[in-house]
């Protein structure tokens, strides 16, 4: 009977901990980082997007241009402010070459090269590619 107990406190203790990795796991991906950033442009947003980059934009029009598009999308849960912060991080990401400002070309390149990066990194972890 005892060893039946110490089972069932062993499987409690387990469910337990594994409740509480899932809520971490719930909460980090519930947290706005650059990646995200650009999945939640809208679509409706993106002509718009590339109308606007035709020109170098500084980092101030940047953030405001990229806010405004994303937060048009009323299922966007994030505080404005965690999304300029996170939208100036992504900016001096993409401006690689340290001129201040963006355009559409090198939105479009980050974008493309990130995409590459991910699909990348997802092929070298599935075991079939490596046969």
């Amino acid at each position: 009977v005892n060893e039946d107990y110490g089972d069932e406190q062993w499987l409690a203790s387990r469910r337990q901990m594994l409740g509480r990795k899932v809520e971490e796991i719930k909460k980090e991906s519930a947290k706005l980082t650059t990646a995200k950033i650009i999945g939640l442009i809208p679509d409706s947003e993106i002509s718009m997007l590339c109308r606007t980059l035709t020109r170098p934009v500084p980092l101030e029009d940047f953030v405001s241009i990229l806010t405004t598009a994303i937060l048009k999308d009323e299922r966007v849960a994030f505080p404005e402010d965690e999304l300029r912060a996170c939208i100036e991080e992504l900016f001096f990401l993409i401006d690689v070459n340290g001129s201040g400002s963006l355009d559409w070309s090198e939105l479009t390149h980050y974008i493309v090269h990130s995409y590459e990066a991910r699909k990348e990194s997802m092929n070298s972890h599935q075991p079939w590619t490596e046969l």
